[in-house]
């Protein structure tokens, strides 16, 4: 239990650096944030029922 809510919150930290790069990076992944976000979110839908 501990184990796997560990890599969650590294997968959440990784996920919230990995947008914060991308919006700072080029403008242009702005437009494709929302797919990336609506991916992400159900990657983690995923693993939440995991």
């Amino acid at each position: 239990m501990n184990v796997s809510r560990a890599i969650s919150f590294l997968r959440f930290s990784f996920g919230s650096c990995w947008r914060a790069v991308l919006a700072m990076t080029s403008p242009a992944w702005r437009s494709m944030k929302t797919s990336h976000l609506s991916w992400r979110r159900g990657a983690e839908l995923l693993w939440a029922w995991e």
